[in-house]
């Protein structure tokens, strides 16, 4: 009945309308979330193939957007979505709030994890595990989404929690190496640390280049580090 897309500004967002307008003309109502239809809602919502938008994090509206759906009198009630009147008037709902993070760890009996492992690191290891531990970035680079997206806030798995989810996951699934997808790995660098530490596996990170001084060189050696992106 619903299909969502996550989309990034970019190059493919017309490959996505492409897709949108496909899925709408067999009958599925279309819903766009993440950085683009976030920042863009309305420019998202003239598309005539998107039927909706999620504003901000999507775990709690898209839930809400499912369990309305078809009761259109609703759609003002949900916090976060954006919508089509009748009459085409756009209606951007207020944003929700965010959430703690370690209500939303991932239960990984849902997915089929095989689908999720790839080969990193220029092959080197075959099974790598693309992970998010937190989200946003305190700092203020003017050219980030985070300005908007997060308002500037960082929020994070606890570490005790985190490794508590992965563990079990990277055993059973013979990980070889993990992507943290984090928007910034490294605010809390003593969490970082001890993240990679109890996960004993090679990693690859993103950072601020600030960050870089002889104990934190020291740290990304020790824990297996293999590569860092700075913003």
């Amino acid at each position: 009945d619903l299909i969502g897309m996550s989309v990034f500004t970019g190059y493919l967002n017309k490959k996505y309308v492409d897709l949108s307008k496909k899925l709408k003309a067999k009958g599925y109502l279309i819903v766009w979330g993440n950085a683009h239809a976030s920042l863009l809602p309305e420019q998202v919502l003239r598309e005539p193939a998107i039927d909706f938008v999620v504003i901000g994090e999507g775990e709690e509206t898209l839930v809400e957007l499912a369990k309305n759906l078809g009761h259109k009198e609703n759609y003002k009630n949900i916090t976060g979505l954006g919508f089509k009147e009748q009459d085409g008037r756009l209606v951007i709902n207020p944003r929700r709030n965010f959430g703690d993070m370690d209500e939303y760890l991932i239960d990984w009996s849902l997915i089929n994890i095989e689908d999720y492992i790839v080969p990193y690191f220029s092959g080197k290891y075959k099974r790598t595990l693309m992970v998010v531990t937190s989200r946003g970035c305190p700092f203020n680079c003017q050219f980030c989404y985070n300005q908007i997206f997060n308002n500037r806030r960082w929020r994070a798995h606890s570490a005790e929690k985190l490794i508590a989810n992965l563990k079990p996951v990277i055993a059973k699934y013979k990980i070889e190496a993990i992507r943290f997808l984090d928007d910034n790995f490294f605010v809390n660098k003593e969490r970082a640390f001890t993240i990679a530490r109890a996960l004993n596996l090679p990693y690859w990170a993103e950072a601020r280049v600030e960050f870089v001084d002889e104990k934190f060189v020291v740290n990304l050696k020790e824990t297996k580090c293999q590569e860092i992106m700075f913003g």
